[in-house]
């Protein structure tokens, strides 16, 4: 969003297409995505904001692009925990194991990201139905920062908030690149089966190593810039773009 009020951004150079957001917070009742997850029903107030942008306009043609809930990885593993751990992904046996941490199976971090992603998809799906789109897209999130020094000295508040100011220790990177990738994986599962697409992070705002991009690090610990934002933007207008 930020990226999208910056006069050049492609958001307002290119006229063949408009952005329109729609802002989801779950910690909020007029910005949560379902009344009650237990009855899956939409909540009226963001139902009437994607009203207002048009979604479900009978006569126009839309793109229906998510960017929920992917944050879930960092809060899961961005700080060292009491009793370190780590995870082995099979298809990956260049990530290599911490020595005398814990080895938490692989399913279990998959498990846990399902369920967190379990009213976020279901309200996805639901909107979904009621849209005029036949493009739908789910985009994950940047992957971490590998400096441990710029995640310790740009903790978000999240963090500051939920743990002892002694103990905002960052994880290993590649413990936080790990997640980061089951997280993909999780996004990838549900897309497959909700017939949709995830659009992946731009390859321009990544390093050789996966790790994110120094142009691309916002004023936190977890968030990409608007310079990264831009990046998803052309990305996702790209990917929309395309003949399905």
């Amino acid at each position: 969003m930020a990226a999208s009020r910056v006069p050049t951004s492609i958001a307002k150079t290119d006229t063949s297409a408009k952005f329109s957001f729609v802002s989801i917070d779950p910690k909020n009742k007029w910005q949560s995505p379902l009344v009650e997850e237990k009855n899956g029903m939409l909540n009226p107030v963001i139902g009437n904001n994607l009203t207002h942008v048009g979604l479900f306009e009978p006569t126009s043609k839309r793109a229906l692009v998510s960017i929920l809930a992917g944050n879930v990885h960092n809060a899961t593993g961005l700080i060292r925990q009491q009793v370190p751990y780590d995870v082995i992904i099979p298809s990956r046996p260049d990530l290599g194991v911490e020595n005398g941490a814990r080895i938490v199976p692989v399913e279990q971090f998959l498990d846990f990201f399902r369920q967190h992603y379990r009213p976020f998809i279901r309200f996805f799906t639901l909107v979904m139905e009621m849209a005029n789109t036949d493009k739908v897209y789910w985009v994950e999130s940047p992957p971490p920062i590998e400096s441990s020094e710029h995640i310790a000295e740009n903790m978000d508040q999240w963090f500051k908030s939920n743990y002892n100011v002694t103990d905002l220790v960052p994880a290993r990177a590649s413990l936080r690149y790990k997640l980061w990738l089951l997280n993909r994986m999780v996004l990838e599962e549900a897309a497959k089966k909700g017939g949709w697409k995830l659009i992946t992070a731009p390859a321009t705002a990544l390093e050789p190593n996966g790790f994110l991009a120094r142009k691309a690090w916002a004023g936190d610990a977890t968030h990409g810039s608007a310079w990264y934002g831009e990046e998803l933007l052309k990305k996702i207008k790209a990917e929309t773009a395309e003949t399905p």
